[in-house]
């Protein structure tokens, strides 16, 4: 059983590490997206300062900053494994933690999974969840190279999470000690995802008691108690989030990948989609189907709602549907029965692996590095609320954007300071932003997304920003100091 434990330790491995011509660029480690730079922020803090709890976020929206949602655990999880690698490095040891944890975290978690899920005694259903876990594409996305955030852990909790669940259930005297392994889970959950994972506990338990006409006590009360303990100590039980009535939030909320409705080419290059559903209905007469089946499937078909509404369901929805399949498994009698089945999830896996792009346009990290390098004055900066992350852990400096919720007031400002005609015209919006620092991507394409934003019309007259395209311009307010082959850096005149 050892052997096939590392195997699929090695396979999550591989897997996950698909993404590393995009994240390891001359010597250096890079993160895939601008959210686990604030993850390595935070990490840093977390040793630098000696702060376990992080609530507010002077980096963002500055100087007003923001109060921030997130949960602690993954930071300490950055800031640990640092503190381990600097016995070994000496330099930028929080980034070698943040590119290097999630796929290791990734294929420890199929090692415990594997002996977990062999005490369900489903034969090769296991291999079939297994081998799901460890190369799905969307699974292997939330632990990828350098893709440190909250999914690294909430994946594997999550499959945890039902895997114990379907334990408790179909051993006939389950220990304690897997209805505390159920609890311990979904108390996690609570803590790391609060508002999801309390909606799929709700509808676990209303199954359950639907389908089995009980619950056992245990698990919600310790699930319910370990998260309502760590949202304490957060000491904020509910988070500041922004409204979403306003135009621009509402706006900037629809460009978030994570909360858009998945296509169906998603559907079907990544995920398992109703085809998988409709096979297994098909394959199961009702008098197959048992109790515990009963509580998989209208888990799996919610989460399947879900993940045509936000694609953050989307994760969820595989690990149940691989789950449910795994499980009737041995009820399928009939050999072609088992070959749909398992012919309808390997080929969109190896052919996922096979080409896999990104989910999105990677941002040239190493020339924001190089940029940073010549900020050597403190004060906010203003640059495409994208770039943010990226330019406050390099330089260490607040920017005036940023990519959470709470930041709109500045990713307003910041796109109202782009949208302006004149230097002059946005010099109070400068001053009142203590801004010391601006940087200018691509025109065009910076143009497009504030009035995308703004909801105003392209306009032919010119913008200060094309004023300045040319990398010698210089004027009374900014002066050039740095241009990278993407990017310049201006830096901007004390107010008389």
């Amino acid at each position: 059983m050892a052997i096939y434990a590392a195997t699929y330790g090695v396979l999550a491995l591989i897997a996950r590490a698909k993404f590393w011509c995009s994240s390891w660029i001359d010597g250096h480690p890079y993160m895939l997206e601008g959210a686990s730079y604030i993850r390595l922020i935070r990490a840093r803090t977390v040793i630098e300062d000696n702060v376990l709890f992080q609530r507010f976020h002077g980096f963002e929206n500055f100087p007003e900053g923001i109060t921030t949602h997130l949960t602690a655990l993954p930071d300490w999880c950055i800031a640990g494994f640092a503190k381990l690698l600097s016995l070994w490095i000496e330099s930028n040891s929080i980034e070698w933690a943040g590119w290097l944890i999630p796929p290791l975290l990734g294929a420890l978690s199929v090692i415990c999974l594997f002996y977990l899920v062999s005490m369900l005694s489903i034969g090769f259903g296991k291999h079939l969840f297994l081998t799901t876990y460890s190369l799905s594409p969307a699974l292997v996305w939330s632990s990828a190279l350098g893709h440190p955030s909250k999914w690294m852990l909430v994946v594997p909790l999550i499959a945890f999470a039902f895997v114990s669940e379907a334990l408790r259930w179909r051993q006939p005297n389950a220990s304690w000690k897997l209805h505390l392994l159920s609890g311990c889970s979904w108390g996690l959950l609570l803590w790391l995802s609060l508002w999801q994972s309390m909606l799929l506990l709700i509808a676990l338990l209303m199954f359950n008691l639907a389908f089995r006409n009980r619950e056992h006590w245990i698990m919600p009360l310790v699930a319910v108690g370990l998260g309502s303990f760590f949202w304490m100590l957060e000491r904020f039980p509910t988070h500041g989030g922004m409204l979403v009535s306003s135009p621009e939030a509402a706006r900037w909320m629809e460009s978030l990948t994570s909360v858009q409705p998945p296509s169906w080419l998603w559907w079907i290059s990544v995920g398992f989609g109703f085809p998988l559903m409709i096979t297994y209905f098909l394959m199961h007469r009702p008098k197959d189907i048992r109790v515990d089946t009963g509580v998989w499937i209208g888990l799996t078909a919610s989460c399947l709602l879900l993940a045509n509404w936000q694609l953050r369901w989307l994760p969820h929805f595989i690990l149940l549907s691989s789950l449910l399949c795994a499980l009737a498994w041995p009820s399928l009698s009939s050999h072609w029965r088992r070959a749909v089945l398992v012919g309808q999830i390997l080929p969109i896996i190896v052919l996922n692996l096979l080409h896999l792009p990104l989910p999105f346009s990677p941002i040239p990290a190493q020339e924001i590095r190089q940029l940073a390098s010549k900020i050597d004055r403190p004060g906010g900066i203003v640059a495409s609320w994208e770039l943010c992350p990226h330019l406050s852990f390099f330089s260490r400096q607040p920017t005036v954007a940023g990519i959470s919720p709470q930041a709109l007031p500045g990713i307003l400002d910041s796109a109202k300071i782009f949208n302006a005609d004149t230097l002059e015209s946005i010099q109070p919006l400068l001053k009142g932003r203590s801004v010391q620092w601006i940087v200018i991507g691509d025109t065009g394409r910076l143009k497009n997304r504030v009035n995308s934003l703004l909801g105003t019309e392209e306009s032919n007259q010119p913008k200060w920003i094309d004023a300045l395209s040319d990398d010698l311009a210089t004027t009374d307010i900014v002066t050039l100091k740095g241009v990278s082959h993407d990017f310049r850096l201006f830096s901007v005149a004390e107010p008389e």
